[in-house]
């Protein structure tokens, strides 16, 4: 099965990337310049940002992982960079399917689409399940268009499946930038600490994208978290407790805006409570599904 990965040296594709090697599968990278990645065939995009219809017409499925990093301070031209590498970036890819359907070439039947709990908005209230509507602030409108984006490719009978992420915990990526000022012995919570934090090992989260790659029963929009949300309180605690390391500094929520400005409400002031309904729904067998375990592994791996 060749699977087609946008965003395929990241944090969460170069991992996906990997399993599916094992998992008898052949990935295949898009990046927008030329890489070589030692038994990893690589694509680039064309002149237009488009895929060509003969790699297009190679391969079955897409994940869609492909967007700029959000973890930094929001100027308005860091939003529409964030805003175009997911939901232009992800129109151009529906253009290039459409394109191979339109001149009756193959084309894949099957996309897995990243997204974010962020569609709930910031603060929403309650428990939010996958049927919840969408928030109004930036990041939650951006998660709209972008899986919106993605259901275009409904009307040729391709199968979209959409993953709302939660906050993505493994080897590097956000919790590595969150356990430094731990590790320099300046580390705590962020605001009131009593925000809820809805999270996945990254594990589990590539065990889930692998099965919908090869279920076909699996469709719609899945909110990839566990069922056990922690306070952010709760969470610094336990990080603190694996690098043996204080957490009982505190930055007020004002000093948070002052730093990263919106990027802080949207998310290192988030509280977002959120359930796996879909994912409960099929019996989804958790490898971590609690905070120490899920730690534990990471940095007993290290």
């Amino acid at each position: 099965m060749n699977v087609l990965i946008t965003g395929g040296t990241g944090f969460i594709g170069s991992a996906l990337t990997r399993a599916l090697m094992n998992d008898n599968m052949a990935p295949i990278v898009l990046s927008r310049k030329e890489l070589k990645i030692p038994d990893i065939k690589t694509l680039t995009l064309d002149s237009n940002g488009l895929i060509a219809e003969r790699h297009l017409a190679q391969v079955c499925c897409v994940v869609n992982l492909a967007g700029e990093n959000i973890g930094t301070r929001w100027t308005s031209d860091v939003k529409r960079r964030i805003y175009d590498s997911r939901v232009l970036f992800t129109k151009n890819l529906v253009d290039s399917i459409q394109r191979c359907h339109a001149k009756g070439l193959p084309y894949p039947t099957t996309i897995v689409q990243a997204s974010a709990v962020g569609y709930y908005g910031s603060s929403p209230q309650g428990v939010q399940t996958e049927e919840s509507p969408p928030g109004k602030d930036f990041l939650a409108s951006l998660c709209k268009d972008w899986e919106a984006a993605a259901f275009a490719l409904r009307s040729l009978g391709v199968r979209v499946v959409i993953l709302r992420f939660g906050v993505v915990l493994g080897p590097g990526g956000v919790l590595k930038k969150m356990a430094l000022p731990l590790k320099l012995f300046a580390g705590g919570v962020i605001g009131s600490g009593e925000q809820m934090m809805s999270w996945i090992h990254r594990s589990d989260l590539i065990q889930f994208t692998s099965l919908a790659l090869q279920d076909e029963s699996i469709s719609g929009v899945y909110n990839l978290t566990t069922p056990h949300p922690v306070s952010m309180s709760h969470f610094m605690n336990e990080l603190g407790a694996q690098l043996s390391r204080p957490s009982w500094t505190k930055m007020p929520a004002w000093a948070a805006r002052i730093i990263w400005g919106e990027m802080a409400d949207s998310l290192l002031l988030a509280d977002q409570s959120i359930a796996p309904t879909r994912l409960q729904a099929r019996a989804f067998s958790y490898s971590f599904p609690i905070i120490s375990s899920a730690l534990n592994n990471i940095y007993s791996c290290k």
